[in-house]
């Protein structure tokens, strides 16, 4: 009996609630709508930058690889773990992995960055798209999510302490790297 008279009030009160914030709702409309348009127009500026500095580095380079389709993947991963893939380190990846998707084994597999699952295979993606897609997933989530870029330039481990490449001058190459696409594409 007191949890329904406890259920009848709170809903009282909600509906109380939801008539006053109609009834301000109106007045505040055009400023919510308008703070709403202005994130949109940010977020699309925002993706347009980033496209824009891919295609930039890409266009030089023979490439399946579009400023879109990792502009997509940074929007798509930014949304989900609320961090973002520098343009800079997905490029330099994505050339010192497969000069761009361009190798055998990026071309067969529609992988890129070169990801091992589990058993130490390279994964196989359906599309080039969701290879790029994991990249941006297991970069944000594994590796920026625990440290700064600045220390993963020094030492390319994930959050569990795990290099991201077997190659001892890995991180040299990447930040060398990384200083010549920053020239290039002004990013």
């Amino acid at each position: 009996m007191m949890i329904r008279k406890n259920l009848i009030i709170l809903g009282v009160l909600v509906g109380s609630l939801f008539l006053t914030n109609m009834s301000l709702g109106k007045k505040n409309t055009p400023r919510i709508l308008s703070h709403l348009e202005a994130k949109a127009k940010l977020d699309s500026v925002e993706f347009s930058n980033y496209e824009q500095s891919a295609n930039l580095v890409l266009q030089k380079y023979e490439t399946r690889i579009t400023g879109e389709m990792l502009a997509k993947s940074w929007r798509k991963t930014k949304l989900e773990t609320n961090i973002e893939v520098p343009v800079h380190l997905a490029l330099s990846q994505a050339f010192l992995e497969s000069s761009f998707g361009e190798s055998k084994l990026s071309k067969s597999k529609n992988n890129p960055y070169s990801i091992r699952s589990g058993n130490g295979y390279y994964k196989k993606f359906g599309t080039l798209q969701e290879g790029i897609d994991s990249y941006y997933s297991l970069i944000s989530r594994k590796y920026l999510s625990c440290k700064p870029l600045e220390k993963l330039l020094v030492n390319f481990t994930n959050c569990s302490g795990y290099r991201y490449a077997g190659d001892s001058l890995y991180e040299t190459r990447l930040k060398k790297t990384i200083r010549k696409f920053q020239m290039v594409g002004n990013i």
